[in-house]
């Protein structure tokens, strides 16, 4: 159940949505993109010159720009576009052939040959070391996510710098019927390989593909910069800021005891507010779920300018917020209507993220998770600094609307549920996942009838099986398995639900 876990109420290229928006034509040239890092520049397209963020755990893409939005055929679409720079290591990087060759080499202390026992995060490591593409080509097959139909067109591209560069083009398979046409040069130098990378849909790309091979003939070497030392032992936090800071421009970027908050200018007033309400959760959280040893992980937590912003970067169609695992980031959008909106998305939010960490980096089923997550964004933030938990009205009336129709899904089987079970009846699973975990965790003292004393171990029994099962290195589905078993052992699931059915309605 990796990846991310989002609130209800792309990804390699551009969004699709249902409307109509005019092409605005800007293909002139506009001012210089500099990447002292990697030792190059390139002219940036007038449209495609806004600089957007990239995520933390990004590991190709090192520049991003959002471009027009076109319309796509005759259809009732448009197609939200940007122009990305991906960057591959060729010199000295070996194919993934030749890091599994190299396994097979050597043995280093710790090696089971040597009775000692692998790291699993360094296995991790290696294996995805293993698996990174090496070139555009490799890349665009593999881990940009697309599907390219047919061949690829490829022919030289003279560059003004000599540099030797290739010219790229192809089609993607959309949604919608008309196809989309990418355009990419790609260069190599210094011992990378640089892709400048365009995607239109079919019926603008004639239009636009002269503008593309303008702006790539300029890409030219420039002096790197001197890499930056490693961060200072315990700056943890200051290594991630200026991550963040490299990877989000024009945005600010601050920092509270726990994460580091990245933000648009534009929502400055909103920051006071966003770092108070985030570390009154986490220390919530800490009581309720107290952690064997100090969770030290730095999360960053993005708060983008507004809904359209957010699912540009990435957000989920239909949800409000996301926290994600894998690029250690919680991402929520400030509802300036309705702050209220956005200060329970981040409770809910801050509850996977700190649980992800409390459980050794797994997370509990769907219905502990979303159930728990919605139980804290139902909580009202008092004065004091303090949350009193409240009825989560996003929640109820679904959940007893549900109930009454019969529609809700039985207690035996949801605990069970995986995530792409959950998430497919997304509106009843979340109302009912958090009306369960409501009910574990509030109904003796709300007068639940017919309570019996063992359900309160329902809850802490699986999260401490959980939590053992990982540490044993079982794989995430048996030790969600052992979990349940364990917390459900001696319950009889059929009064539970009897009682839980009558205290919801």
């Amino acid at each position: 159940m990796k990846g991310r876990h989002w609130i209800v109420p792309l990804a390699l290229f551009p969004t699709l949505l249902a409307s109509e928006a005019p092409a605005q034509k800007k293909m002139s040239l506009a001012g210089w993109h500099n990447d002292k890092k990697h030792g190059f520049a390139v002219r940036l397209i007038e449209a495609f010159g806004k600089p957007t963020p990239i995520q933390p755990a990004e590991e190709y893409e090192i520049a991003k720009f959002a471009g027009p939005e076109l319309t796509v055929g005759k259809e009732n679409a448009i197609f939200t576009t940007d122009f990305r720079i991906v960057r591959f290591e060729l010199k000295g990087s070996p194919t993934g052939a030749g890091v599994a060759e190299e396994a097979k080499g050597d043995k280093k202390e710790g090696d089971p040959a040597d009775g000692g026992k692998v790291d699993p995060e360094e296995a991790k490591r290696a294996m995805r070391e293993a698996m990174k593409a090496r070139s555009f080509k490799d890349w665009l097959k593999g881990p940009s996510g697309v599907s390219v139909l047919g061949d690829l067109k490829e022919k030289d591209l003279a560059l003004a710098s000599k540099l030797p560069a290739k010219e790229v083009e192809f089609t993607l398979k959309t949604s919608l019927k008309t196809p989309a046409l990418g355009y990419a040069a790609v260069v190599q130098t210094a011992g990378q390989e640089i892709a400048l990378l365009w995607v239109l849909p079919e019926n603008h790309y004639k239009d636009w593909v002269g503008a593309f091979r303008s702006a790539a003939k300029t890409f030219k070497p420039i002096e790197a910069a001197a890499p930056a030392g490693a961060a200072a032992a315990g700056s943890e936090i200051e290594a991630k800021m200026a991550m963040v800071r490299e990877r989000s421009p024009g945005r600010l970027v601050d920092r509270t005891e726990h994460y580091v908050v990245v933000y648009d200018p534009d929502k400055k007033k909103w920051l006071p507010q966003i770092k108070k309400r985030i570390e009154a959760i986490r220390g919530r959280l800490e009581i309720d779920f107290p952690p064997e040893k100090p969770i030290t992980a730095v999360s960053v937590l993005r708060v983008c300018k507004d809904k359209d912003e957010y699912h540009q970067y990435g957000g989920p169609g239909g949800s409000a917020g996301y926290w994600s695992d894998r690029d250690e980031e919680l991402v929520i959008f400030v509802d300036s209507e309705n702050p209220s909106d956005t200060w329970r998305t981040m409770q809910h939010e801050a509850f996977h993220q700190y649980i992800y960490y409390r459980c050794g980096k797994l997370a509990p089923h769907s219905w502990y998770n979303e159930g728990t997550g919605d139980y804290y964004a139902g909580a009202d933030f008092k004065p004091s600094g303090d949350f009193e938990i409240d009825i989560f009205l996003w929640r109820r009336d679904t959940i007893r609307d549900a109930i009454r129709e019969g529609t809700h899904v039985p207690l035996a089987k949801i605990f069970r549920y995986t995530q792409p079970e959950y998430y497919s009846n997304a509106r009843l699973c979340y109302a009912q996942g958090w009306s369960m975990v409501y009910f574990l965790r509030e109904g003796k003292k709300r007068g639940a009838k017919g309570w019996d004393p063992a359900w309160e171990g329902i809850l802490p029994t699986y999260l401490q099986k959980l939590i053992e099962a990982n540490a044993r290195g079982e794989d995430e589905g048996k030790a969600r398995e052992t979990a349940i078993h364990a917390a459900l052992q001696g319950i009889d699931v059929d009064a539970l639900e009897k009682a839980w059915i009558e205290f919801t309605t």
